[in-house]
């Protein structure tokens, strides 16, 4: 089946929907499908053999912010910057001729009638809550709609009426497993009596990093924490001031992008792992694969988290934007070493059980012949 996966940020970010987009072309390239993914013009690639990889010129969405009108709409220089890879890509899509156009974002829902005029069944997979003023006017070109999770699923049921099938996010179980800590990396981000709390995700506000950095305040001092920050964004400097203000610059290191594959590496460092956000993550796959590594994790109470992080069983659930009740959690893990690896051992239990990509693949196979058959 020719497969073609639309997202222009697979190619010029790292995060969540765009590893779901490079996992899931890799081993659907492995079941025999030929995968194309179409990105935009960025340095962002992984090793994916099978599948070919498209990327086109855009216009960044901070270019369409630097314009007076445009500075303060969000959404509208989103959907811009998606517009703005049409010129390129979709004479390259109609080229080859698919049987599935996979969209990702709601920004690329104007790419679904020209597809389906060429014969293309297309799917939306909702992985977040990028909504729009007149997405909902497209709906009747999605053939297929699909979520990353439950609540995923009832966040886009309500906003465009469509009941999405869930199939959650995954891990590669070939690089994200229980391994002994790296002593070089270890020895280049931590002192000798230090120990790790990590967080990974894009420096935005919502991902609560500012919550983690408090907490560091709230924590004893005996305990020699450092938080391991990994991930890039338009926040940091705001989050390096908050840092220098709460007096913990001192035990803050923000990493920048750190690649997929250095991730195990990190995530071995940690004596916990911090999920903080407060909105918009709809299902923590950097727990999940901190999860699958056997780290113990600490979560914000979100919607999003909760299929991964399960309070008592497989990690601790604290209130999100809370850091007095996130410096407690990560303390009690800190001081118990029993409860901090039966969490994690019941944790990487339950994502091997429900979140390999191999499980993830043959659902979304599912859907596709089911739509390529019966429409």
């Amino acid at each position: 089946m020719d497969i073609v996966h639309y997202n222009l940020t697979t190619t010029t970010k790292e995060g969540g929907v765009e590893t779901f987009v490079w996992e899931i072309s890799r081993h659907l390239a492995r079941r025999g499908h030929r995968v194309t993914i179409i990105g935009g013009a960025g340095t962002i690639s992984r090793c994916v053999p099978g599948v070919r990889v498209l990327r086109f010129p855009f216009v960044d969405r901070m270019r369409w912010r630097a314009l007076r009108p445009l500075r303060r709409h969000v959404e509208l220089t989103k959907l811009l910057e998606r517009l703005s890879l049409l010129p390129g890509a979709l004479p390259n899509l109609l080229a080859a001729r698919p049987a599935i156009v996979h969209l990702h974002k709601p920004y690329d829902f104007v790419v679904a009638p020209c597809a389906r005029l060429a014969g293309a069944k297309v799917i939306y997979h909702g992985h977040g809550e990028d909504f729009y003023p007149g997405d909902r006017l497209w709906t009747p070109m999605i053939d297929g709609w699909l979520s990353c999770s439950g609540y995923n699923a009832a966040t886009v049921a309500a906003r465009y009426g469509r009941q999405p099938e869930v199939v959650f996010n995954g891990f590669d179980p070939g690089l994200f497993h229980p391994r002994a800590p790296d002593a070089a990396l270890r020895a280049r981000w931590l002192r000798p009596d230090e120990r790790a709390v990590v967080l990974i995700g894009r420096l935005q506000p919502w991902k609560g990093v500012q919550y983690a950095i408090a907490a560091l305040a709230h924590l004893p001092a005996r305990l020699r924490v450092r938080l391991l920050i990994g991930g890039a964004g338009t926040y940091r400097p705001a989050l390096e001031r908050l840092a220098c203000e709460l007096g913990v610059a001192e035990r803050v290191t923000f990493l920048g992008a750190v690649p997929h594959a250095l991730m195990p590496r990190l995530l071995a460092l940690a004596d916990v792992v911090v999920g903080a956000s407060f909105a918009s993550e709809t299902f923590g796959m950097a727990l999940c694969e901190a999860l699958a590594c056997q780290r113990p994790v600490v979560a914000s109470d979100w919607a999003g988290f909760r299929e991964v992080v399960i309070d008592g069983e497989t990690g601790l659930v604290v209130p999100a934007q809370d850091p007095v009740a996130l410096a407690q959690a990560l303390a009690r893990l800190l001081d118990d070493a029993a409860l901090a690896q039966r969490l994690a051992a019941n944790g990487r239990a339950h994502v091997t059980r429900l979140f390999t990509w191999e499980a993830v693949t043959a659902r979304i196979e599912r859907v596709y012949q089911r739509l390529a058959q019966h429409g």
